[in-house]
């Protein structure tokens, strides 16, 4: 993965209506580093992730040297609730042997045939992370990954996350400055209340 290339936003704008929730907001996120992407609520971290997804286009602006393979955790898990969790992880091209090995370092040796219906919340969580681990990306967006985990789970999966990386650029939000640090990750500050000509420092 040595020809990623660093994300750039450059001055970038984006209203829902009449709520403007960016504008004129710039970052750089590195090649093949974790960088978390921390602020208050509602000062736009989430649409910029969409942003970089490709899930929806900025009113203004630009953003550059996004590859053409992605990952993503959202804030919900969007997983198959019918499906079992090993298929919750194979349906996006993983091996049996990947998607296996995966969910058995993140805890859920003995859950993997278990429809996801029947896992708690954290489960469900930790299948939404082996999912995105186990995709072959360039690039994996993770909003709030480990909200909900308790501080033992939270912390293995984080180790887990940051030994899987692989060369990869992530973009993790996150309200918890030890996540960050545990991650070995960068900080972007976005300055809360979204729009006023925010540019991040």
């Amino acid at each position: 993965m040595s020809d990623l290339k660093d994300i750039k936003v450059k001055r970038v704008a984006k209203s829902f209506g009449t709520k403007c929730v960016l504008d004129g907001y710039s970052a750089v996120f590195p090649a093949g580093r974790i960088t978390c992407l921390m602020g208050e609520s509602g000062c736009g971290k989430t649409t910029l992730l969409n942003l970089i997804l490709r899930l929806t286009k900025p009113d203004g602006g630009e953003i550059s040297g996004v590859p053409d393979k992605l990952a993503a955790v959202f804030q919900e898990n969007r997983l198959c609730d019918d499906f079992s969790a090993l298929t919750n992880v194979r349906i996006i091209g993983a091996s049996v042997e990947n998607a296996r090995e995966t969910l058995i370092a993140l805890g859920l040796g003995d859950s993997l045939s278990r429809p996801v219906r029947e896992l708690s919340g954290g489960m469900k969580r930790r299948v939404a992370i082996a999912r995105a681990l186990c995709a072959d990306c360039e690039l994996m967006v993770m909003d709030e990954p480990f909200k909900g985990l308790d501080d033992v789970t939270r912390r293995h999966c984080i180790d887990e996350v940051r030994s899987r990386m692989g060369g990869r650029t992530a973009i993790v939000v996150t309200h918890d400055r030890e996540d960050a640090d545990m991650l070995g990750a960068e900080i972007i500050t976005m300055p809360s209340g979204g729009c006023g000509g925010n540019a991040a420092k």
